[in-house]
């Protein structure tokens, strides 16, 4: 963790324990957190091996049960102080490579992408 920005460092020795994933989402969204099973949270190996790109790491990358079904749960913290309209195709490459290794399943997991953004502009 040496070699992140001061801000990322925080959030991701802050995040990294599950019960305060589950904290975050009892606030920012209610719903989903009764789903989810908070026994089930556990932070997985975030580093990801696609075979068109090669390596790369995602922030935060969680796996969990919501609704007794088997699902990711991925925590981004970008940090944007600015709107970026890149963002949407770069979380969509990196839940492609989540999703590349998921062989196993019949079906692709689910993935939810939280992104905390504090620019002065609404987004």
């Amino acid at each position: 963790m040496n070699d992140l920005q001061p801000h990322d460092q925080f959030f991701k020795q802050i995040f990294s324990e599950p019960k305060r994933v589950k904290s975050l989402l009892d606030i920012f969204y209610p719903e989903l957190s009764k789903k989810i099973d908070l026994e089930s949270i556990r932070l997985l190996n975030s580093e990801k091996y696609s075979q068109k790109i090669g390596k790369s790491l995602l922030d935060l990358l969680y796996e969990c049960k919501i609704e007794n079904e088997k699902s990711f749960l991925r925590i981004i913290f970008e940090h944007k102080s600015y709107i970026d309209k890149n963002l949407p195709s770069q979380l969509l490459y990196y839940n492609g490579v989540l999703w590349e290794e998921t062989g196993e399943y019949e079906e692709y997991p689910p993935i939810i992408n939280i992104v905390l953004y504090h620019g002065k502009r609404k987004w």
